[in-house]
């Protein structure tokens, strides 16, 4: 269904979808599926702005019912609150280099391993007291360095 109104500088037009109409932004209309974000910054146990920035993120889902009217979805702060991390899955410790070997290994400082590691975006795991890596990816990236 296409809608028009008239605006400030001539006549606004869009078009309302199911979508948008079920989210409850033309008619306002608060279900018991969303919530507000003090509401959902008690239930977090964190600030109105921590929710924000998680809106922001696209860690919970919300809406622009107006505009300074967000509505949050109250399963998306659920899925937080009852998110459950996996195991840590086992691996060999024989797949991972830790930061001094990896130093030692090619002949480099640790400052220098963990920028090279940071600029390629190569995920480090911690392993009690130590940053492990995956070897086969470091020894691609420092392979220039021998």
């Amino acid at each position: 269904m296409k809608i028009s109104s008239p605006g400030q500088g001539g006549e606004i037009t869009g078009e309302i979808t199911n979508d948008v109409v079920q989210r409850g932004e033309i008619t306002g209309e608060i279900t018991n599926d969303v919530m507000t974000a003090h509401e959902a910054a008690k239930a977090l146990g964190v600030t109105r702005k921590t929710v924000y920035s998680m809106i922001k993120n696209g860690k919970i889902r919300a809406y622009n019912i107006h505009k300074r009217l967000t509505r949050i979805d109250r399963e998306s702060v659920e899925q937080l609150l009852y998110f459950e991390p996996e195991e840590n899955k086992e691996y060999d410790s024989e797949d991972f280099y830790i930061i001094s070997e990896i130093s030692k290994k090619y002949n480099v400082s640790s400052s220098t391993v963990y920028k090279t590691l940071n600029e390629y975006k190569v995920q480090k795991r911690n392993d009690g007291k130590f940053v492990v890596v995956p070897k086969n990816i470091v020894d691609l990236i420092f392979k220039n360095f021998i």
